[in-house]
């Protein structure tokens, strides 16, 4: 195993050996307006599940946060991660769906404690990947991707399943 820096890495070391994964937040910040929404990404589950990490962007990080324990249970459960593939696990009564995050956008600017742990800690040679779990708007519960789906809702979700020079 890697080198531990400090008592952050000590304390993300500790919960995965704990829960099986660690939730990292990110918050946008209000001063900075090309910030981008926040988001919540998952470090951990290719240790306990042998299994890619997820990321959610846009709701609050305790939603987030949520949604990703339904994930890692689900995938603890027997359920797969398949690109393309609708989960209504995470949000009741919503069809959320993962995507394969495009190797274009596995970096340290959305995954970078992620990419630390894979990388340096685990010292890992193959590459790391991720799944981006979409969700629908609450009105017309429609993807960022389908039509009719409303501005904030595809605003708050960026396309990381596309290649970097197609994000908006």
């Amino acid at each position: 195993m890697g080198k531990i820096r400090d008592d952050m890495d000590q304390r993300l070391i500790d919960a995965i050996d704990k829960h099986g994964w660690q939730g990292m937040s990110v918050a946008s910040r209000a001063d900075e307006p090309d910030d981008g929404p926040a988001f919540c990404y998952s470090i951990g589950f290719e240790t306990s599940l042998g299994l890619p990490n997820v990321i959610i962007f846009g709701l609050r990080t305790n939603v987030m946060h949520g949604m990703l324990w339904q994930v890692f249970d689900a995938l603890k459960a027997g359920r797969t991660l398949e690109d393309r593939s609708v989960w209504p696990e995470p949000l009741e009564g919503y069809k959320c769906e993962l995507r394969a995050v495009h190797r274009t956008n596995l970096v340290s600017d959305y995954f970078g404690y992620g990419l630390w742990y894979h990388e340096r800690y685990l010292e890992r040679t193959d590459p790391y990947s991720a799944f981006q779990l979409f969700w629908p708007g609450v009105g017309e519960k429609l993807l960022p991707w389908e039509e009719g789906c409303h501005e904030d809702v595809i605003a708050a979700q960026p396309r990381l399943d596309l290649p970097h020079k197609d994000l908006h």
